[in-house]
């Protein structure tokens, strides 16, 4: 008996025969598909053989574990979930062992073999996993919640998205040297160039999302900022730079809306009228001011100027002001289209420094601020109705 035993030995350490190996393949996605599925197919003389593993990408991060047989050639397959086309694939040898995966970049993409980058991966993937299975507890509760519940639930999610920064951010301070905190961060910027962050952060209207997404990009510039010069050196060698760039620019001027929407101070601006006259918005008199950002190319603009007339025609002897300013560049197409629509109020001026977008996060017109006497935000894009209202509201 002892013969035979010692006999196995030596077969199983020569490699004679082969072993049960488990395996933890851990990874994360950059690309674009919102319904992307991973699957792990073993491959025979080129083709696919078996389907070892498969599971879905949650919010940019997967894992797949499993048994098998000796060392298998395998590939990691991508594929969108609805349209059932390829997105991605990586070819490797799979044995006992740890692996890190980044995929969805094309010349991007990798599967490492590397137990420790694995786990670091699994600790990103746990966390993920928490936050989004704790959400879904939260939003069952808060549909069929009181205002008073919803109350407390929209408290518990701002907490939830606050652990799940800050446990994030403790993965990437502990592993600053790390691939996969490398990846962790660039996946991170993919999930904002892509918009799929701003659904992460919704629960009902009682948490304001597009807040918790600026606070989320913050704390990802942080994490990149921590990581060691190799990481940022790797990421420097694939797009990451071109997208973070990108992303830092839309996420900017998504500030500039959160800072210039209702209950925030409006910031000055220099104007200037019908022959170069400036005059600063500040300066303008009115209980109320509807600041009204259009152009004389706008379709959409033009048409809201009858509504903007009757309005102020209404209201004007009661404190309403309406300032109307043009991003027109062209001064004599401005004047043309102020004496077509009957712009009948004094303050038709110009937006010649390009202020509605450095300072208001303009990038699309019509854009109309409602202001109080104090240089207060009312409302920001107020549909008309809503707008009357809080002008016969306060000037009744």
């Amino acid at each position: 008996m002892k013969k035979i035993l010692l006999g196995i030995l030596v077969m199983l350490w020569a490699g004679v025969m082969p072993l049960r190996a488990d395996y933890r393949l851990t990874g994360f996605y950059g690309g674009s598909n919102a319904s992307a599925m991973v699957y792990l197919f073993a491959l025979e003389n080129g083709n696919f053989a078996d389907t070892l593993a498969s599971c879905a990408v949650l919010q940019g991060r997967f894992e797949l574990s499993g048994k098998f047989e000796g060392k298998r050639l395998c590939c990691l397959w991508i594929e969108d979930e609805h349209r059932k086309t390829r997105i991605d694939s990586v070819c490797f040898e799979l044995q006992d062992a740890g692996y890190l995966a980044y995929v969805g970049t094309g010349d991007h993409s990798f599967v490492t073999c590397d137990a420790k980058e694995e786990k670091i991966a699994a600790a990103f993937f746990r966390n993920e996993c928490h936050f989004v299975d704790r959400k879904k507890e939260l939003v069952k509760q808060y549909v069929t919640g009181t205002e008073m519940e919803k109350d407390s639930l929209a408290r518990l999610f701002e907490n939830l998205i606050t652990d799940y920064e800050q446990e994030e951010s403790r993965i990437v301070r502990e592993n600053p040297d790390s691939r996969a905190a490398a990846c962790a961060v660039s996946a991170g910027v993919s999930m904002y160039t892509y918009k799929f962050k701003q659904f992460l952060y919704s629960l009902g209207t009682k948490v304001n999302s597009a807040v918790e997404e600026q606070k989320g990009w913050a704390a990802l510039l942080e994490r990149y900022a921590m990581l060691g010069d190799a990481q940022k050196a790797w990421l420097a060698t694939t797009d990451f730079q071109k997208r973070l760039t990108a992303v830092k620019s839309k996420m900017e001027l998504a500030r500039l809306v959160l800072e210039t929407s209702a209950g925030k101070e409006a910031p000055d601006m220099l104007l200037t009228e019908k022959g170069g006259k400036e005059i600063r918005l500040r300066q303008i008199p009115g209980k109320l001011r509807i600041v009204d950002f259009w152009a004389s190319w706008c379709g959409p603009c033009r048409k809201s100027n009858p509504f903007m007339l009757a309005l102020y025609e209404e209201f004007k002897d009661k404190g309403l002001e309406v300032v109307s300013v043009s991003v027109d560049v062209d001064e004599d197409a401005w004047l043309k289209a102020v004496k077509e629509d009957k712009l009948t109020w004094k303050y038709n001026v110009r937006d010649l420094k390009g202020q509605a977008g450095s300072l208001y996060g303009i990038t699309a017109i019509p854009c109309v601020l409602l202001l109080d006497d104090n240089n207060q935000i009312l409302g920001r894009n107020l549909p008309k109705d809503e707008l009357r209202r809080i002008v016969e509201e306060r000037l009744k």
